[in-house]
Protein backbone atom coordinates (compact mmCIF):
# COMPACT_ATOMS: atom_id res chain seq x y z
CA UNK A 1 0.00 0.00 0.00
CA UNK A 2 2.91 2.36 0.65
CA UNK A 3 4.19 1.75 -2.85
CA UNK A 4 0.75 2.21 -4.42
CA UNK A 5 0.28 5.61 -2.76
CA UNK A 6 3.83 6.72 -3.55
CA UNK A 7 3.25 5.80 -7.19
CA UNK A 8 0.06 7.86 -7.23
CA UNK A 9 1.93 10.77 -5.67
CA UNK A 10 4.77 10.25 -8.14
CA UNK A 11 7.06 10.67 -5.17
CA UNK A 12 9.11 7.60 -4.27
CA UNK A 13 10.70 9.40 -1.33
CA UNK A 14 7.51 10.53 0.42
CA UNK A 15 7.97 10.26 4.20
CA UNK A 16 6.96 6.88 5.52
CA UNK A 17 5.61 8.26 8.83
CA UNK A 18 3.05 10.51 7.15
CA UNK A 19 2.25 7.90 4.53
CA UNK A 20 1.43 5.29 7.17
CA UNK A 21 -0.67 7.78 9.10
CA UNK A 22 -2.65 8.66 5.97
CA UNK A 23 -3.28 4.99 5.19
CA UNK A 24 -4.47 4.24 8.73
CA UNK A 25 -6.70 7.32 8.86
CA UNK A 26 -8.18 6.40 5.48
CA UNK A 27 -9.00 2.90 6.73
CA UNK A 28 -10.47 4.13 10.01
CA UNK A 29 -12.65 6.61 8.14
CA UNK A 30 -13.96 3.81 5.94
CA UNK A 31 -14.54 1.20 8.64
CA UNK A 32 -15.03 2.71 12.10
CA UNK A 33 -18.65 3.77 11.51
CA UNK A 34 -19.69 0.73 9.45
CA UNK A 35 -20.55 -2.79 10.59
CA UNK A 36 -19.18 -4.81 7.69
CA UNK A 37 -19.12 -8.60 7.54
CA UNK A 38 -15.35 -8.92 7.19
CA UNK A 39 -15.04 -7.23 10.60
CA UNK A 40 -17.30 -9.78 12.30
CA UNK A 41 -15.85 -12.04 14.97
CA UNK A 42 -17.04 -14.50 17.62
CA UNK A 43 -15.31 -15.44 20.85
CA UNK A 44 -16.23 -17.05 24.15
CA UNK A 45 -15.69 -16.22 27.80
CA UNK A 46 -16.57 -17.98 31.04
CA UNK A 47 -19.05 -16.59 33.56
CA UNK A 48 -17.86 -18.39 36.68
CA UNK A 49 -20.28 -19.65 39.31
CA UNK A 50 -20.59 -17.13 42.15
CA UNK A 51 -19.73 -14.13 39.96
CA UNK A 52 -21.97 -11.71 38.09
CA UNK A 53 -19.76 -10.25 35.37
CA UNK A 54 -17.73 -11.29 32.35
CA UNK A 55 -15.28 -9.06 30.44
CA UNK A 56 -15.95 -8.10 26.85
CA UNK A 57 -13.38 -9.15 24.24
CA UNK A 58 -10.52 -6.67 24.25
CA UNK A 59 -10.85 -6.01 20.50
CA UNK A 60 -14.64 -5.48 20.48
CA UNK A 61 -16.07 -2.30 18.99
CA UNK A 62 -19.78 -3.11 18.55
CA UNK A 63 -21.69 -5.93 20.20
CA UNK A 64 -24.04 -7.76 17.82
CA UNK A 65 -25.28 -10.78 19.73
CA UNK A 66 -24.81 -12.79 22.94
CA UNK A 67 -25.52 -16.47 23.60
CA UNK A 68 -25.21 -18.40 26.85
CA UNK A 69 -24.83 -22.13 27.47
CA UNK A 70 -23.95 -24.42 30.40
CA UNK A 71 -23.82 -28.12 31.15
CA UNK A 72 -27.37 -29.44 31.07
CA UNK A 73 -28.79 -26.22 29.60
CA UNK A 74 -29.50 -25.60 25.94
CA UNK A 75 -27.88 -22.51 24.43
CA UNK A 76 -30.09 -19.41 24.60
CA UNK A 77 -29.87 -15.88 23.24
CA UNK A 78 -29.82 -12.83 25.55
CA UNK A 79 -28.99 -10.20 22.92
CA UNK A 80 -32.25 -8.31 23.42
CA UNK A 81 -32.15 -8.39 27.22
CA UNK A 82 -30.05 -5.26 27.74
CA UNK A 83 -31.11 -2.96 30.59
CA UNK A 84 -30.01 0.67 30.74
CA UNK A 85 -27.24 1.04 33.34
CA UNK A 86 -29.10 3.61 35.49
CA UNK A 87 -32.27 1.48 35.54
CA UNK A 88 -30.21 -1.61 36.27
CA UNK A 89 -28.58 0.06 39.28
CA UNK A 90 -31.93 1.14 40.67
CA UNK A 91 -33.44 -2.32 40.34
CA UNK A 92 -30.40 -4.39 41.28
CA UNK A 93 -28.51 -2.35 43.84
CA UNK A 94 -26.96 -5.38 45.60
CA UNK A 95 -26.30 -7.90 42.86
CA UNK A 96 -23.87 -10.09 44.80
CA UNK A 97 -26.32 -10.72 47.65
CA UNK A 98 -29.08 -12.17 45.47
CA UNK A 99 -29.95 -15.81 44.94
CA UNK A 100 -27.65 -17.45 42.38
CA UNK A 101 -29.47 -17.87 39.09
CA UNK A 102 -29.13 -18.28 35.34
CA UNK A 103 -27.84 -15.18 33.51
CA UNK A 104 -30.58 -13.46 31.54
CA UNK A 105 -30.88 -9.67 31.94
CA UNK A 106 -27.71 -7.63 31.72
CA UNK A 107 -26.11 -4.21 31.49
CA UNK A 108 -22.55 -3.11 30.80
CA UNK A 109 -19.96 -1.17 32.74
CA UNK A 110 -16.17 -0.68 32.53
CA UNK A 111 -15.75 -3.07 29.64
CA UNK A 112 -17.76 -5.92 31.18
CA UNK A 113 -21.22 -7.46 30.88
CA UNK A 114 -22.95 -7.30 34.28
CA UNK A 115 -25.81 -9.56 35.43
CA UNK A 116 -28.29 -8.82 38.26
CA UNK A 117 -27.28 -11.84 40.35
CA UNK A 118 -24.35 -14.21 40.61
CA UNK A 119 -24.34 -17.27 38.36
CA UNK A 120 -25.54 -20.58 39.82
CA UNK A 121 -22.96 -22.52 37.77
CA UNK A 122 -20.28 -21.95 35.18
CA UNK A 123 -21.61 -20.59 31.86
CA UNK A 124 -19.97 -20.13 28.50
CA UNK A 125 -20.86 -16.75 27.01
CA UNK A 126 -20.42 -16.34 23.25
CA UNK A 127 -20.00 -12.81 21.96
CA UNK A 128 -20.69 -12.00 18.30
CA UNK A 129 -19.27 -8.58 17.53
CA UNK A 130 -17.61 -6.13 15.19
CA UNK A 131 -13.91 -5.93 15.99
CA UNK A 132 -11.81 -2.81 16.31
CA UNK A 133 -9.60 -1.90 13.36
CA UNK A 134 -6.04 -1.75 14.70
CA UNK A 135 -3.28 0.53 13.50
CA UNK A 136 -1.21 -1.07 10.78
CA UNK A 137 2.42 -0.48 11.75
CA UNK A 138 4.29 -2.96 9.56
CA UNK A 139 5.48 -4.96 12.58
CA UNK A 140 2.78 -6.19 14.98
CA UNK A 141 0.02 -5.56 12.43
CA UNK A 142 1.15 -5.61 8.83
CA UNK A 143 -2.04 -6.03 6.78
CA UNK A 144 -5.06 -3.81 6.32
CA UNK A 145 -8.55 -5.05 7.14
CA UNK A 146 -10.05 -3.84 3.85
CA UNK A 147 -10.34 -6.73 1.34
CA UNK A 148 -7.74 -6.84 -1.43
CA UNK A 149 -10.38 -6.10 -4.06
CA UNK A 150 -10.82 -2.64 -2.52
CA UNK A 151 -7.17 -1.62 -2.23
CA UNK A 152 -7.90 1.14 -4.73
CA UNK A 153 -10.35 2.67 -2.27
CA UNK A 154 -7.73 2.74 0.46
CA UNK A 155 -5.12 4.14 -1.92
CA UNK A 156 -7.35 7.01 -3.06
CA UNK A 157 -8.41 7.76 0.51
CA UNK A 158 -4.82 8.02 1.67
CA UNK A 159 -3.83 10.09 -1.36
CA UNK A 160 -6.63 12.60 -0.77
CA UNK A 161 -5.52 13.04 2.85
CA UNK A 162 -1.94 13.66 1.81
CA UNK A 163 -3.03 16.06 -0.92
CA UNK A 164 -5.06 18.08 1.59
CA UNK A 165 -2.17 18.24 4.06
CA UNK A 166 0.60 18.99 1.57
CA UNK A 167 -1.20 21.38 -0.80
CA UNK A 168 1.21 20.11 -3.47
CA UNK A 169 -1.07 17.52 -5.02
CA UNK A 170 -4.39 17.99 -6.80
CA UNK A 171 -7.37 15.71 -6.21
CA UNK A 172 -9.11 15.26 -9.55
CA UNK A 173 -12.89 15.10 -9.86
CA UNK A 174 -12.55 11.59 -11.25
CA UNK A 175 -10.67 10.45 -8.17
CA UNK A 176 -13.48 11.70 -5.94
CA UNK A 177 -16.05 9.96 -8.13
CA UNK A 178 -14.02 6.74 -8.14
CA UNK A 179 -13.74 6.88 -4.35
CA UNK A 180 -17.49 7.32 -3.88
CA UNK A 181 -18.31 4.51 -6.31
CA UNK A 182 -15.87 2.11 -4.68
CA UNK A 183 -17.25 3.01 -1.25
CA UNK A 184 -20.80 2.22 -2.39
CA UNK A 185 -19.57 -1.09 -3.83
CA UNK A 186 -17.77 -1.96 -0.58
CA UNK A 187 -20.82 -1.26 1.57
CA UNK A 188 -23.10 -3.16 -0.82
CA UNK A 189 -20.80 -6.19 -0.91
CA UNK A 190 -20.11 -6.47 2.82
CA UNK A 191 -23.17 -5.19 4.67
CA UNK A 192 -25.28 -7.86 6.31
CA UNK A 193 -28.89 -7.71 5.07
CA UNK A 194 -30.17 -11.23 4.59
CA UNK A 195 -33.41 -11.37 6.51
CA UNK A 196 -36.61 -9.56 7.39
CA UNK A 197 -35.61 -9.09 11.02
CA UNK A 198 -33.74 -5.89 11.74
CA UNK A 199 -31.79 -7.07 14.77
CA UNK A 200 -31.10 -4.56 17.49
CA UNK A 201 -27.37 -3.79 17.69
CA UNK A 202 -25.88 -2.77 21.02
CA UNK A 203 -23.14 -0.15 21.04
CA UNK A 204 -20.48 -0.79 23.63
CA UNK A 205 -20.35 2.19 25.96
CA UNK A 206 -17.02 3.96 26.03
CA UNK A 207 -15.66 2.33 22.86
Amino acid sequence: MRQLVRSRLDDEDFEEEYLDQALNEAQWDLLNKRNLTFLEKSTTATLTAGTNSVPYPSDMRTLIGVRVVAVGIQSYDISENYVDYADFQLQNYNQLAGTPTTPLWWTEFAGSMIFPAVADKDYTVTFDYIKEVPRVDGTIVNTFAIPDAFQELLKIGAYMRIAKREDDYDVKNQETLDYQKLLVDLVHAYTRNRGARNKHVMRVMGR
